[in-house]
């Protein structure tokens, strides 16, 4: 036997004992795929899985999981075996959760309610007279919407599937509750959810304990009222199903990743068509428990439509202040699907504006901020009589950060009747690659936050682009100088992407005009966890001064490493890294750094009438106290002042032709803004309506509140 030949025979010996080996100690480790897929049927694709439901779910969708293991069978030909199992086995409801994200547990059935406290999207069901009706409902968790909060659940690690029926929660008292005003006197019992008790805040009533009997109004869904109905013969039932009790179907990630590609599918086909069987079985039910409740005496009354509005109405507040907690891009499709499909009617002749944004993910909080500016800009708008006798409407989408994502935006942005311009997001990166298509499109593009300079100076006859913001002509060379003051040995730590190149260009030209080369130049990819090779490079260097240009996901992360290992280096950041959520260690830490950040103005002093008006408007949008302090970011002013000139522009035009308006947005004469007077904003030339005369130096407090560096810095 040839030495070539007895090389292959141990190499073959040897795949097979790893292999044998391998299996042994997956084995032994209990292997969470023994535990899924049966062995023994393996060969010919059956597989078991099981399906946890958890205590606090109702009789209907427990009778829709035995439904769901039928459909299933039926579907697959019982290729798919479906067990259901009670929390109990699992050890409750928490454990049985940490067993399906682990893939240890292959499908849950779980309350909204209960995960609502770790998916905070899911209190958008919370929120109360959100929908015009349990229909409307329905059909938006059948489109987009219900997609994006299904969506939501692989937070933890899951792969949600459909939201079955469980019901709408009504309200009970001594009395019918057919109108805000009938709340006054009430003593409610109080609720462990933080929407339910600003929901009953602001009808102005006053809380009691659970066991306290002097309650006279609290909430339940009918299967809830049922069950106590031996002691509520003479209550009131106003069906006023303001709030939405449903059930989350999810199959863990790791779980679903084992089965075919055909299998998903008839697990999602038989999901959803099982949802649907869960809204006509829960009505059923809910007719019967009426007939037995009117039978007992209980008076029963339907909610009236205009009354259903007047209480939206008041609580728009509540929406608005849980909008950062459910999340902007939720709440932004839920009320493009009600523009659609729920308020046709009362849209007819409203003048739109759209709003290109990152919604979800680390510029989030600076997405939410644009569009409350720009929300209060149009209820300040519409409060007056509107734009030629037409209200102002904002129709916001989340592009996710993702250039692509934005281009889809602006087309359907541009398929709607009567949308006159919208305004882009945080990042220069993706606003850059929508330039050509808006200018395709002749659809005007207002930039609220987004710095790089060629955004505007994009060399487009007619420009489409107008910006309220930095611009990185000015910005660069304002942050060199704002760095050499604090010493000479300078580093660039720049996003790598065409914004962080562009700044690279201008501060490094403006440097070397100065005597000064950086001695460090580190690109940060999007993304990047690790800062070891950066720090090295600063410590080696002897750098004295950081000048960052990034995003809030790695400038954040930059800032803690610098604060850790050299806490004597100053930073100069853009304001990028104000676009995300900063935890409360995090804000102390970096606002106790030598840390300077551009502003254009600080509507948050007190001194700043326009600034003091517009932040009153702000904690009456969000029900705060009227004395209660505001931090928004600047973003949130431009955002609100461009919408202001926009609505000039209109007025200009006399009309909603998006050619016109664009026009009239060069001709404006002059705008008194909150930010500064312009005079004018923009001009066929220049579509920047600040310059660097109009920059200042800011700092962050250990509280996260920015305020002003101090004029002898700037």
């Amino acid at each position: 036997m040839s030495e070539k030949s007895f090389k292959r025979i141990l190499i073959v010996l040897l795949v097979i004992a790893l292999a044998m080996l391998g299996g042994r100690i997956a084995k032994s480790l209990g292997d969470p795929v023994e535990t899924l897929v049966d062995s023994q049927t393996a060969h010919n694709r059956e597989i078991a899985l099981r399906l946890g439901i958890a205590t606090s779910v109702g009789p209907v969708p427990r009778a829709a999981a035995t439904r769901l293991a039928e459909r299933l069978a039926a579907l697959s030909q019982n290729g798919l075996k479906l067990t259901i199992h009670p929390s109990t086995e699992f050890g409750g409801d928490e454990r049985m959760l940490k067993l399906v994200s682990r893939g240890e547990l292959s499908m849950v059935l779980v309350t909204s309610d209960f995960l609502a406290r770790r998916i905070e999207a899911l209190r958008v069901f919370d929120l109360p007279f959100l929908f015009s009706s349990r229909d409307a409902l329905h059909r938006a968790l059948d489109g987009e919407f219900g997609r994006v909060l299904l969506d939501k659940a692989r937070q933890l690690n899951l792969e949600g599937l459909a939201f079955w029926d469980g019901g709408c929660r009504h309200l009970l008292a001594d009395r019918p509750l057919s109108s805000p005003e009938a709340f006054a006197d009430l003593r409610v019992v109080e609720s462990d959810n933080r929407v339910n008790r600003a929901f009953f805040a602001r009808l102005g009533v006053r809380y009691v304990t659970p066991d306290d009997t002097s309650a006279q109004a609290w909430e339940q869904t009918l299967s809830g009222v049922e069950s106590h109905s031996d002691r509520l013969a003479s209550a009131h039932l106003t069906l006023s199903g303001h709030t939405y009790f449903g059930h989350l179907l999810a199959i863990g990630r790791d779980v679903q990743d084992l089965l075919t590609a055909r299998q998903q599918e008839i697990l999602l086909e038989a999901a959803r068509e099982i949802a649907w069987w869960t809204r006509v079985e829960q009505r059923d039910r809910e007719v019967e428990i009426m007939k037995r409740l009117r039978g007992m005496g209980m008076g029963i009354e339907e909610l009236p439509a205009e009354a259903r509005e007047r209480f939206r109405a008041i609580l728009s507040p509540v929406e608005h202040g849980f909008e950062e907690d459910i999340g902007a891009d939720v709440m932004a499709k839920l009320a493009e699907w009600q523009m659609l499909h729920e308020n046709e009617a009362t849209r007819v002749g409203e003048i739109l504006i759209g709003l290109d944004a990152q919604l979800s993910g680390e510029s989030a909080r600076a997405g939410l901020e644009l569009s409350r500016g720009i929300r209060l800009a149009i209820e300040s708008i519409n409060d007056k009589g509107g734009v030629l006798g037409r209200r102002m409407r904002l129709v916001a989408r989340d592009n996710h950060g993702l250039a692509t994502r934005g281009l889809e935006n602006l087309k359907f942005f541009a398929g709607l009747e009567d949308l006159v311009a919208v305004v882009g997001g945080q990042k220069s990166s993706v606003v850059a690659a929508e330039v050509d298509l808006v200018h395709d499109l002749e659809l005007p593009m207002l930039l609220p936050w987004s710095a790089a300079r060629h955004l505007t100076e994009n060399g487009f006859k007619p420009n489409q682009v107008f910006r309220l913001s930095l611009n990185d002509r000015w910005t660069a060379p304002f942050l060199a100088d704002s760095a050499l003051r604090r010493g000479s040995r300078i580093a660039l730590v720049l996003e790598n992407s065409s914004w962080g190149v562009e700044f690279e260009k201008i501060v490094s030209r403006h440097l070397n005009a100065r005597g000064v080369r950086p001695v460090v130049l580190q690109w940060v990819d999007n993304g990047q966890e690790r800062f070891d090779t950066l720090i090295s490079r600063l410590r080696e260097t002897g750098a004295e001064v950081v000048i960052l240009v990034d995003t809030p996901d790695e400038s954040v992360p930059i800032l803690m490493e610098l604060r850790r290992h050299l806490p004597s280096v100053a930073v100069v950041s853009h304001w990028g890294l104000l676009g995300g959520d900063m935890t409360a260690m995090q804000r102390k830490a970096i606002g106790g750094m030598d840390l300077r950040f551009p502003q254009t103005g600080f509507p948050n002093e007190p001194n700043h009438r326009a600034g003091q008006a517009m932040l009153a408007a702000y904690r009456r949008h969000l029900g705060m106290d009227e004395n209660e302090p505001v931090h928004v970011m600047v973003g949130f002013a431009h955002a609100y002042d461009l919408v202001g000139m926009l609505a000039e522009a209109v007025r200009g035009a006399g009309s909603v032709d998006r050619r016109m308006v664009r026009d009239a947005l060069e001709r404006l004469p002059v705008y008194d803004g909150v930010m500064k007077r312009l005079h004018p904003p923009f001009d066929e030339q220049r579509h920047d309506a600040l310059d660097d005369q109009d920059y200042r130096l800011g700092r962050l407090t250990p509280e996260g509140v920015v305020v002003p560096a101090g004029s002898d810095e700037e």
